[in-house]
C-alpha cells in the first residue's frame, strides 16, 4: 500500500476501497471487450448484417424501458446486493446463450449485451460515488478508470489465444467469469461505502432560482455537439463494422480482430487520458479538447470516401474510440460545469439520456433506410458523417465562446461547484477566469476564488497563491494555507518554516509541518508545547505524532491530559485535532466522547466521527439524537454513513423497551429525513 501512495497519491485508508474498485472496473471493462467482441461477431457472422442499424433502433427503444423500470426496481435496495443479483442475472442468462448461437438468438443476444454494460457502468459509478468523496474522486476516478484502458490491453491482446483453444463462441463464458468477479469485489467493498450527503450548501443555496430558460444558447449548443457525436458515432461503427465483417468472414476471425482493435486503441487511450488530456486543457483550452474528435473524423471520412478500405475506416473509428472517451469526455465534463445548477439538473439527464439516445436510434434507421431501400453504398454514408462533423467544428467555436461568458456569470453568480468535476482538470479559460478573481481587490472575491479551487490542483496559480499568502489580509492567507497543505508550489517548506513562527498563523502552519512530516520544523513545533495559548499546545502534540521527535511522548502525554481535561472546550479541541491519530484517540475512547454529557464534547466527537466513518461508531452517534444542541450535528454525521447501516440501527434502537422519549423524537426526525432522500 506504501508503493500505491507514493506511485499513485492514494492516501493512508484509500489504499484497499482503491485497489478493490480498481479490480471491479478492470473486470468490467474485461466484460465488455468479450461481450461486445462476441456479439458484433455473431450477429456479423451468423446473422443478417443489413440488419445492424435496426439493432441501433431497438437498443434505444428498449434502453428507453429498461432504465425507468430498472431504477424504480433498485429505488430503496442496498447496491451491493443489486449488483451481486445482476451479475447473477447477466452472468447465468449468458452460459444458456453460448449454446443456442443461432436464428432470433443472436439479435436478442445484441440487445441484451448492451443492456449488461450501460446498467453495470450505471452500478460502478454509483457504488464508487459511495466510497469516495467528492474530493477523492477527482484524484483517484481517473487512475481507476485508467483499468479500463489496461483491461483493453490486456484482454484484447489476449482474445486470438483464447479463441484458438476454446473457440470464439466460449468468450461468453469468459464474459461470466469476469461479470462474477465485479459481484465478489462490489461485495468485498462493502464496509467501504458512505452515504454522501446529498448536494453542497452551495449548490442548495441556488435550488430557489427560477429557470426562465431551461434551453439557451449555451444549452443548445452542448446538445448540438453531443447530438452530433451519436450521430457520427453510429455511422462510423456501421462503417467499421461491415467492412470489418467483409475482410473477416467467419466469427474467429472477426472475434480476434476486434480484440487487437481494442487492444491498440486501449493502449493508445491510455496514454491520451494520461499523459495528453490535462496538457492540452490547460494549455489550449476546451476549443482543441472539443474539435480534435470532429477534426480526426472529419479527415477519417474523406479518407474512407476516396479510398473504402478498411485502413481507411480504421482512422475515424480509431479516433471515435480513442479520443471520445479521453479527452472528449473530459472536455464535455468542463462544458457542464458553469451551467446553471437547476438547468443542469433538469437538461443534463435529457441531453445525455433522451435526447441522445433518439439520435442514436435516428442514425440507425436512416442507415437502414439509406442502405436497404436506396443501396447507397457504405462509402457514399461518409458525406453524411463529413457534413454532421463539419457542423459538429463549426459548433465547438460557438460553444467555446458561451463556455467562457457562462463560466464568467457562474463565478459571478457563486454558481461554479468543482465537487460536480470528477476529474482534476482545469483548461485555460478557467484558469484564466479564476486568476482575475483571485486578482480582485474584494475580500470576498478572493475568498470564494479560494474555495472553489480548494478540491482541484493548485499548481495554475501557484505564482498568485503564493502573493496572496505573503499580503496583508489574514483571513486570505490563512485559507490559502490550509489548501495549500500538501502544495508545495504554492508554499515551499522554507516559507512554511517560516510562517510557524508567526502567531497568527502558527496553528495552521504546525498542522501542515505535521501532515507533510517536515523534519526540520520539530525543533520549532516542539517549543509550542509550552505555549501559553492552549491550542497552539494541542495543535503542537497532535502534529508531533506524525514528526520524527524525541518529544512524542511527551506529547503524547499532554494531549492525553487535555482529552481528560474537565474543560469541555479544552477536551472538544484535543478530540478535533486527533481525527487521524487512531492510537490516541482510539475508536473505544471516541465512542466514550460520543456519550459524553456535555454537548460540546460530543460535537466534537461526531465531527471526527463523520470523517472516519466507522460502522462501530453508528450506534454512540445516534445516542445524541436526544439532545436538541446536538442534533444537527448527529444528523449530519449519519449522512456520513450507508443507509444500509444507519436504519437498521435506528430500528434497533427504537425497539429497545425502556428508549428515552427525546431520543425517541430525535430518532423519528431522522427517520423522516431518510423517507424523502
Amino acid at each position: 500500500m506504501k508503493f500505491l501512495s507514493k506511485l499513485f497519491n492514494v492516501k493512508e485508508g484509500e489504499g484497499q476501497p482503491f485497489f478493490i474498485l480498481f479490480i471491479h472496473f478492470f473486470c468490467f471493462s474485461a466484460m465488455g471487450i468479450t461481450a461486445g467482441s462476441a456479439r458484433d461477431a455473431f450477429f456479423l457472422s451468423l446473422f443478417e448484417k443489413t440488419y445492424l442499424p435496426l439493432m441501433f433502433v431497438a437498443i434505444a427503444i428498449v434502453m428507453a424501458g429498461v432504465i425507468p423500470l430498472y431504477t424504480k426496481w433498485t429505488r430503496g435496495r442496498d447496491l451491493t446486493t443489486v449488483i451481486m443479483f445482476s451479475a447473477a442475472i447477466f452472468g447465468g442468462s449468458l452460459i444458456p446463450l453460448t449454446f443456442m448461437l443461432s436464428g432470433w438468438i443472436i439479435p436478442l443476444l445484441y440487445i441484451w449485451v448492451e443492456i449488461i454494460i450501460v446498467l453495470s457502468i450505471a452500478q460502478f459509478w454509483l457504488l464508487a460515488g459511495e466510497v469516495f468523496d467528492a474530493r477523492q474522486a477527482k484524484r483517484l476516478f481517473g487512475l481507476i478508470s485508467g483499468s479500463g484502458a489496461i483491461a483493453a490491453m490486456v484482454v484484447g491482446f489476449s482474445i486470438r489465444p483464447f479463441v484458438q483453444t476454446f473457440g470464439s463462441d466460449k468468450l461468453l463464458l469468459a464474459t461470466t467469469f469476469f461479470i462474477g468477479v465485479t459481484a465478489v469485489t462490489a461485495m468485498m467493498i462493502r464496509p467501504h461505502r458512505t452515504k454522501l450527503e446529498s448536494g453542497s450548501t452551495k449548490q442548495s443555496a441556488t435550488r430557489k432560482e427560477k429557470s426562465k430558460n431551461k434551453f439557451d444558447s449555451y444549452l443548445i449548443a452542448i446538445t448540438i455537439v453531443i447530438c452530433s457525436m451519436a450521430i457520427v458515432s453510429k455511422y462510423v461503427d456501421y462503417q467499421f463494422k461491415i467492412i470489418a465483417s467483409n475482410a473477416y468472414p467467419t466469427p474467429d476471425e472477426l472475434v480476434n480482430f476486434f480484440g487487437l482493435f481494442y487492444a491498440v486503441t486501449g493502449a493508445a487511450g491510455f496514454i491520451v487520458q494520461f499523459f495528453l488530456t490535462g496538457r492540452i486543457l490547460s494549455k489550449f483550452g476546451v476549443l482543441v479538447g472539443l474539435i480534435i474528435l470532429p477534426l480526426a473524423i472529419f479527415a477519417g471520412s474523406i479518407g474512407f470516401f476516396m479510398v473504402p478500405v478498411l485502413a481507411a475506416i480504421f482512422i475515424p473509428k480509431f479516433a471515435d474510440q480513442v479520443f471520445k472517451f479521453t479527452i472528449n469526455n473530459t472536455t464535455i465534463q468542463l462544458l457542464w460545469l458553469p451551467a446553471p445548477p437547476k438547468a443542469k439538473k433538469e437538461t443534463k439527464p435529457v441531453i445525455d439520456g433522451t435526447i441522445k439516445a433518439f439520435m442514436e436510434g435516428f442514425a440507425g434507421l436512416s442507415i437502414f433506410i439509406a442502405t436497404i431501400y436506396f443501396s447507397v453504398p457504405i462509402h457514399f454514408l461518409s458525406i453524411v458523417v463529413i457534413a454532421v462533423a463539419a457542423l459538429w467544428i463549426f459548433y465547438t467555436f460557438k460553444t467555446k465562446r458561451d463556455y467562457v461568458n457562462a463560466l464568467q456569470k457562474a463565478i459571478e453568480k457563486r454558481q461554479l461547484n468543482f465537487e460536480e468535476l470528477e476529474v482534476d482538470v482545469a483548461d485555460s479559460a478557467m484558469v484564466a477566469t479564476i486568476e482575475k478573481t483571485l486578482c480582485a481587490d474584494e475580500e470576498v472575491k478572493q475568498l470564494f476564488a479560494l474555495e472553489l479551487i480548494e478540491d482541484i490542483p493548485l499548481t495554475p496559480w501557484a505564482k498568485t497563491l503564493n502573493e496572496l499568502f505573503h499580503g496583508e489580509n489574514k483571513k486570505v492567507s490563512k485559507t490559502i494555507l490550509k489548501i495549500a497543505a500538501d502544495n508545495s508550489n504554492v508554499i515551499s517548506d522554507d516559507e512554511l518554516m517560516a510562517t510557524l513562527q508567526n502567531q497568527d498563523l502558527a496553528h495552521i502552519a504546525i498542522n501542515v509541518a505535521g501532515s507533510r512530516k517536515l523534519s526540520a520544523a520539530v525543533p520549532i513545533v516542539e517549543t509550542y508545547l509550552s505555549d501559553d495559548n492552549q491550542e497552539l499546545q494541542i495543535t503542537a502534540a497532535a502534529a508531533l505524532q506524525m514528526m520524527q521527535s524525541e518529544k512524542v511522548d511527551e506529547a503524547r502525554k499532554l494531549i492525553q491530559e487535555k482529552m481528560s481535561s474537565a474543560d469541555p472546550k479544552i477536551q472538544a479541541m484535543a478530540i478535533r485535532h486527533l481525527t487521524e491519530q487512531q492510537k490516541i484517540l482510539t475508536n473505544d475512547l471516541l465512542i466514550e466522547f460520543l456519550e459524553n454529557p456535555s454537548e460540546i464534547t460530543s460535537n466534537s466527537a461526531l465531527d471526527v466521527a463523520a470523517k472516519r466513518k466507522n460502522q462501530e461508531l453508528i450506534p454512540a452517534i445516534i445516542s445524541n439524537l436526544s439532545n436538541p444542541k446536538t442534533l444537527p450535528t448527529t444528523r449530519y454525521t449519519l449522512q456520513q454513513f450507508s443507509d444500509d447501516f444507519v436504519i437498521p440501527e435506528l430500528i434497533s434502537t427504537l425497539e429497545h423497551e425502556h428508549i428515552d422519549i427525546d431520543l425517541l423524537r430525535g430518532i423519528v426526525v431522522i427517520l423522516k429525513v431518510y423517507r424523502s432522500t
